[in-house]
């Protein structure tokens, strides 16, 4: 069983490629996390996403995978008004 989480920040990087059509997208994007955490996620064919580009304001759903510290976005939505962190902080799974 896998636990959802949340968080809500600002794309600030991707670094993306594309399978076989270009909207089948995989790869990694870096979020900055309204709490100072920064996150490095993985995108993949089973991740909805409403955008991935950078300095988008969204709310990520990801999940660890199995015992690594990789995450894994399950949904990717744009939201609207986002507050920058006073501090940054590195995220771990």
């Amino acid at each position: 069983m896998y636990l959802l989480e949340k968080t809500i920040g600002k794309i600030t990087s991707n670094s993306l490629g594309s399978l076989g059509e270009p909207e089948i997208q995989y790869g990694y994007i870096d979020v900055l996390a309204e709490d100072g955490r920064q996150f490095h996620v993985k995108v993949d064919v089973h991740t909805f996403h409403e955008t991935l580009n950078p300095g988008q304001n969204v709310e990520i759903e990801y999940i660890s995978l199995g015992g690594t510290d990789i995450l894994v976005a399950k949904a990717i939505s744009i939201v609207g008004q986002w507050i920058p962190p006073k501090k940054q902080v590195k995220a771990t799974a």
